[in-house]
C-alpha cells in the first residue's frame, strides 16, 4: 500500500465554495469535514465534506472511476440515501459534497446499546435501507435506461440515523470505485470482510440481490446483537460467509420469532436466487412482521430512543474556531 501523506488542512480554507469548519472522522478512502455553504444575509448551510486520501488521487485509475460514480450518485435523490451535491477539487484536494447528516452511524448505535436494538427500531432502520437501495436499484439515466447500481458495502458504518429517526444510506459508488484500486486487492476490504455477499468474496458479478444479502446481516446483527459471519480473520470471514455458515438467530435467542428468523435467513440464502427478488419484497416482509405484532415502524419511536441512549443533540455549530484540523 503506498504510503499517506500527512494532510495539513486549515480551518477556514476553502473548497470550491465551501469552507472548512472542522474535521469529523476518517477510515477506509476519505476524511470527511464539517463544511458550510455560505450565502447572503448571513445564510449558512452544512455539508459534509469528503476528501480523498492524498494517496488515492495519485491513481488516475482512481480518480476517473471517482468521478464517474459521483455522478451517477448524485442522480439519486431518496428520503433514505444521503444526497450527493457535486464533486470537484479544489486546494489540491478531491472532495464529495454532500448532505450532512446529523446524527450516528448504526455502528455506532450497536456499540451504545451493548446488546441487540429494541426490535421497533432495528426494523425501522432496516426498512429504511430497504426503501432506499429499492430507489437506487431502480434508478435510470435521462433516458430511462437502468443504471444498475449496486452499492457493494452496505455495513453499520454506511448506513446513518439521523437525530430525528430518519434512516439514511451513505456512500453510494465508492466501494466500486475502490474495488478498481490496486489498494482494494491488496487487502483495503479487510475491515469490511464480514458483510460481503458470498458473490462478492468469490469475485463474481454482483447485482441488486448482493445488497438484499447484506442487508439480512444488518437484520441479524441489529435484532440480535452479535456479528453474523465473525471469523478469526479475513479469510475465515470470507470463507465463513461462501459456505453459509450462519447460526441461526433461534440458535442465538431462544425467544428469537420464528417469522423473523425466516426473512433473515432468505436474505442471507448462499445462492442468489433464493434471496428476497428485491430489497422492496424484503421490506414488505419486514413491515408486515411488525404490522404482525402491532410495531409501528416509524422515525419519531426511533428518535425517542436515541434520545434516552446517546443523550441530548448539542447544536450545531458551524464557526470556524479552530487553527487547524
Amino acid at each position: 500500500m503506498p504510503p499517506t501523506r500527512q494532510r495539513q488542512l486549515p480551518a477556514g480554507s476553502m473548497l470550491g465554495r465551501y469552507r472548512v469548519v472542522r474535521r469529523l472522522a476518517s477510515g477506509g478512502m476519505a476524511e470527511v469535514y464539517l463544511g458550510r455553504a455560505d450565502g447572503p444575509g448571513g445564510f449558512a448551510k452544512p455539508v459534509a465534506l469528503k476528501l480523498v486520501l492524498p494517496h488515492l488521487v495519485d491513481e488516475p485509475k482512481f480518480v476517473r472511476q471517482f468521478e464517474q460514480e459521483a455522478r451517477v450518485a448524485a442522480i439519486l435523490n431518496h428520503p433514505n440515501i444521503a444526497q450527493v451535491f457535486e464533486f470537484g477539487t479544489g486546494a489540491g484536494e478531491l472532495f464529495i459534497a454532500m448532505e450532512f447528516i446529523d446524527g450516528h452511524t448504526l455502528r455506532t448505535l450497536l456499540n451504545a446499546a451493548q446488546g441487540t436494538l429494541p426490535l421497533h427500531v432495528a426494523l425501522s432502520i432496516v426498512a429504511g435501507c430497504c426503501s432506499g437501495l429499492q430507489h437506487a436499484h431502480q434508478a435510470t439515466n435521462a433516458s430511462g435506461d437502468p443504471l444498475g447500481l449496486v452499492h457493494r458495502d452496505i455495513s453499520p458504518s454506511n448506513v446513518m440515523v439521523r437525530n430525528d429517526g430518519l434512516t439514511k444510506v451513505v456512500d453510494f459508488g465508492i466501494a466500486k470505485a475502490m474495488s478498481e484500486t490496486q489498494m482494494t486487492r491488496s487487502g483495503s476490504l479487510k475491515g469490511k470482510a464480514g458483510y460481503m455477499s458470498p458473490e462478492q468474496c468469490l469475485g463474481r458479478e454482483l447485482t441488486p440481490v448482493s445488497d438484499i444479502f447484506n442487508l439480512g446481516i444488518l437484520l441479524y446483527e441489529s435484532t440480535l446483537g452479535v456479528r453474523c459471519f465473525a471469523g478469526s480473520n479475513i479469510f475465515d470471514s470470507m470463507q465463513r460467509i461462501s459456505d453459509g455458515k450462519v447460526r441461526r438467530p433461534t440458535k442465538q435467542d431462544p425467544d428469537y420469532p420464528a417469522e423473523l428468523e425466516a426473512i433473515v435467513l432468505r436474505a442471507l440464502a448462499t445462492d442468489p436466487a433464493d434471496r428476497h427478488a428485491s430489497a422492496a419484497e424484503l421490506q414488505d416482509d419486514i413491515e408486515a412482521f411488525a404490522a404482525q405484532r402491532g410495531i409501528s415502524l416509524s422515525a419519531r419511536p426511533v428518535r425517542e430512543w436515541m434520545e434516552q441512549v446517546m443523550g441530548p443533540v448539542p447544536p450545531l455549530d458551524l464557526d470556524v474556531t479552530m487553527p487547524y484540523i
